[in-house]
């Protein structure tokens, strides 16, 4: 890699500016140079010229970490302590013991990815086979609303543009050169419309009759000329036909909230449905993100455990993904008839679906609700709708066992 030198002035330009009027960020970092602007946050340019800009950004910011603190005289610093409240003191040592442990682990990579050997990677941190740890976590809400949000959002959204470009949106990185202002996006998990339409305000702002579809989508990202909506499974198995009506009745709230956000283009939406590799998806239509290709994009820039804990799910998939009858496949927990009833006063609504042998008008159903059992009978729920007959919403049978 060739050794990159400070030209002070703008791509494409050939004169030379004096370093001081170069317009400088808190580091004391010229945001003008080609190296701290186009190099950082053009996407266009080519791998080597990223890298050079990414190195010469490092190396200028990392010389200013021990002056920007100010203390340049003998106990200046041990008179700040003295002065300033044990909690703020406290918080900057923590701060910057983070950015050292950050700089040690990076320093680490840089020297695998130098030598190209992407193949050596630390001991797995939550080996769940372990007899020291717990069993994994099957839940499919861990791996949307904790895991991945843990894993795109690091680092301030740093890396987020990569997972974006997953899903076929193409944004500059976040934080590259900014004033410290955020991000400027939103970022919600179990983004549920109608409940979240609440205020005043909000329903001034959404009046046209929004859908009163409950589907909740797992991820939803707003940006500033884009929108991403994801549905993801885990160890959950629906078949095709039950993906592909979920994706559709979410299309209704994609459309709404596109149609909402005038400033969005259309072609800036997407809508993915992103699942492990061994789940079939023949038929599904849309855009279908892979968890492996997560994990593999996350590799060396998403923090250690979160990727981990991705990988150590994918490894231990087959073990782990639902089985059992074809009567079972579509349900994602069992909850008895007064669970369900409760749950459904309190507002929770985790599972709006649920099933019966011959569905809501079966005699089984009905020969519950005539005896009372149906209080302690367990019936399988989920939060999808499997494309099936024996499956109705948990509104309609609250509305049978409180006619009983």
């Amino acid at each position: 890699m060739s050794e990159v030198e400070c030209t002070g002035s703008l791509p494409g330009q050939d004169d030379h500016q004096d370093d001081d009027s170069l317009a400088k960020d808190e580091f004391g970092v010229s945001v003008s140079h080609p190296c701290c602007t186009s190099c950082m946050t053009n996407r266009d340019i080519d791998a080597s010229a990223d890298l050079e800009g990414a190195v010469y950004r490092a190396d200028t910011v990392m010389k200013r970490v021990a002056p920007m603190f100010g203390f340049s005289t003998e106990g200046e610093l041990e008179r700040w302590i003295a002065e300033t409240p044990e909690a703020v003191v406290r918080d900057l040592a923590d701060v910057v013991w983070a950015m050292s442990e950050y700089v040690r682990r990076t320093r680490i990579d840089c020297g695998r990815l130098r030598s190209s050997d992407v193949e050596s990677v630390d001991g797995n941190t939550v080996d769940s086979t372990s007899p020291h740890w717990l069993p994994l976590n099957r839940k499919e809400r861990y791996y949307t609303g904790t895991v991945l949000p843990m894993l795109i959002g690091s680092d301030r959204f740093s890396q987020l543009h990569r997972f974006l470009a997953l899903c076929g949106l193409v944004v500059e990185p976040f934080g590259r050169d900014d004033d410290g202002g955020g991000p400027g996006i939103q970022f919600f998990t179990e983004y549920n419309l109608f409940e979240s339409i609440f205020t005043k305000e909000d329903r001034a702002r959404f009046e046209a009759d929004p859908p009163t579809e409950r589907d909740t989508p797992d991820l939803v990202l707003v940006g500033s000329d884009w929108l991403l909506v994801v549905e993801a499974k885990m160890f959950h198995k629906p078949n095709p036909a039950t993906m592909t009506e979920q994706l559709r009745r979410q299309r209704t709230i994609v459309k709404y909230l596109a149609d909402a956000l005038p400033h969005i283009p259309a072609d800036r939406v997407a809508h993915v449905l992103l699942v492990p590799g061994g789940l079939d998806t023949t038929g599904v239509p849309g855009k279908i993100l892979r968890w492996e290709d997560v994990r593999d994009a996350y590799r060396f820039v998403g923090p250690l455990y979160w990727h981990d804990v991705l990988a150590d799910a994918l490894a231990r998939y087959t073990d782990l993904v639902s089985k059992g009858p074809l009567f079972h496949q579509n349900m994602q927990a069992m909850m008895t008839g007064q669970e369900i009833v409760t749950a459904h006063a309190e507002g929770n609504d985790d599972y709006q679906y649920m099933g019966r042998k011959r569905g809501l008008d079966g005699a089984e159903l009905a020969e519950d609700i005539k005896s009372g059992n149906w209080r302690t009978q367990r019936y399988e729920v989920s939060d999808i709708h499997p494309s099936s007959g024996n499956w109705f919403t948990v509104a309609e049978f609250i509305q049978k066992t409180a006619a009983s």
